[in-house]
């Protein structure tokens, strides 16, 4: 490894302790983190979604190794996990922030469309959670049934339902519109509550009660 190559790792770290993390941009934290600024610059350049890509795309780079394609994927995760705010039993939910907040990092990454309902009692503190369906690249086949058996269970008195769309984009599609009208309506036939109806995606997240499709809001 060349002096300039060590000197450059060395004063990125002096610069991160100095002036804090703000003044190193993206391909600066990845060539630090990485041990091989160049790399990082490289991997930055290639593509946005760089902790996505594949061998193939990335094997030309210099510096690159199955070791690094490790490294890639670990950071990737962790910056996931440590993004989430796993929500706790008994946490009162506010606002569809904190469950996105809790959310979103997990279920953006899924390549597959992924059905989660939370369980809540009459004052919204969190009793369960619950992972009801996974469907395919693009869909996700949901009866109330299955959402509601786990909440009966839980003698729930409110629930929020949410998934992701492996697309990236959060718009509600007419299927996402139609499946919340019936869990509405099964919920007040049953004396479960729908608090809300969530799509969570890489790109953002949509609440239907926030934006008035949740019947009834």
């Amino acid at each position: 490894m060349s002096h300039r190559h060590e000197d450059e790792i060395r004063r990125l770290a002096r610069q991160l302790l100095l002036t804090g993390t703000e003044s190193l941009s993206e391909a600066e934290l990845l060539g630090l983190v990485l041990h091989h600024p160049r790399l990082g610059r490289a991997l930055v350049g290639l593509s946005p979604d760089w902790a996505e890509a594949d061998h193939d795309l990335l094997d030309h780079l210099p510096g690159f190794t199955d070791e690094r394609l490790a490294q890639l994927r670990a950071l990737a995760e962790l910056a996931r996990r440590l993004s989430s705010k796993p929500l706790s039993l008994g946490q009162p939910l506010q606002c569809s922030d904190a469950v996105v907040s809790a959310y979103r990092p997990k279920l953006a990454a899924f390549k597959q469309e992924v059905f989660v309902v939370i369980s809540l009692n009459n004052r919204n503190c969190v009793i369960a959670e619950h992972i009801v369906a996974k469907g395919s690249l693009d869909s996700v086949g949901i009866h109330p049934r299955e959402v509601f058996r786990p909440l009966l269970r839980d003698a729930a008195a409110r629930a929020i339902a949410l998934h992701n769309h492996p697309s990236g984009d959060p718009t509600p599609s007419p299927n996402d519109t139609a499946i919340c009208r019936r869990l509405h309506e099964t919920g007040k036939i049953i004396g479960i509550a729908l608090l809300d109806f969530l799509v969570v995606a890489r790109e953002g997240s949509v609440s239907f009660r926030d934006i008035g499709l949740l019947p009834g809001t």
